[in-house]
C-alpha cells in the first residue's frame, strides 16, 4: 500500500475526531476500515502505475505492475496495461463491497470514514488520468484540472 494514503487516513481520522483519540478506539475505527482502506490505496498504486509512459517502462527503472505482468507473462505492454485495467474494474468492486460491508454491519458506523477512503480512489483516478504531471508535463492536464477547479470562475 501506498504509505502516503495510510498516512492521510490516520491524518484524516483525527480530523473528523470520530471515535475518540483513546488508542483503543483508534485502533478500532482503523481496523472496521481496513478493506476500504486497502482497496483504495490499492486503486492509487494501480492508477499510479497506468500513467507510466511506455519510455518509462522500457528503461525498467522502477518495478510496477505493468512491467511485472510483462516479464511474469512474456507479453507486450498493451495486454499488461489492459490486465492492470482490469484489476482496476476488480479493485473498484471490491472496495464498494468493503463499504456495504463495514455500513451494513456496524450500527455506528461513520460514513464520513467510509467516504474519504471512496473519494481518496476518486482522486487518485483524476490525477492520473492524463498522466502523473512530473515525467511528462506536457502531456499531462492535472494543472488544467485543478486550475479549472479553483482558480478559473465557473461560468
Amino acid at each position: 500500500m501506498e504509505i502516503s494514503f495510510r498516512s492521510g487516513y490516520t491524518y484524516g481520522y483525527f480530523l473528523m475526531n470520530h471515535g475518540g483519540f483513546g488508542k483503543d478506539a483508534i485502533e478500532s475505527s482503523l481496523e472496521k476500515c481496513r478493506d476500504l482502506y486497502k482497496w483504495s490505496s490499492m486503486l492509487f498504486r494501480l492508477y499510479n502505475d497506468l500513467a507510466i509512459s511506455s519510455d518509462e517502462i522500457d528503461k525498467g527503472g522502477n518495478a510496477n505492475a505493468i512491467l511485472c505482468y510483462k516479464h511474469q507473462y512474456g507479453v507486450c505492454e498493451e495486454v499488461a496495461r489492459g490486465y492492470i485495467k482490469t484489476l482496476v474494474d476488480e479493485t473498484w468492486r471490491k472496495l464498494i463491497e468493503a463499504r456495504i460491508i463495514a455500513c451494513s454491519t456496524e450500527e455506528d458506523f461513520e460514513d464520513s470514514l467510509t467516504d474519504m477512503a471512496i473519494n481518496l480512489a476518486r482522486i487518485s483516478n483524476c490525477v492520473f488520468e492524463y498522466g502523473d504531471g512530473i515525467k511528462e508535463p506536457d502531456e499531462a492536464r492535472a494543472m488544467d484540472q485543478i486550475l479549472s477547479i479553483i482558480i478559473e470562475p465557473i461560468n
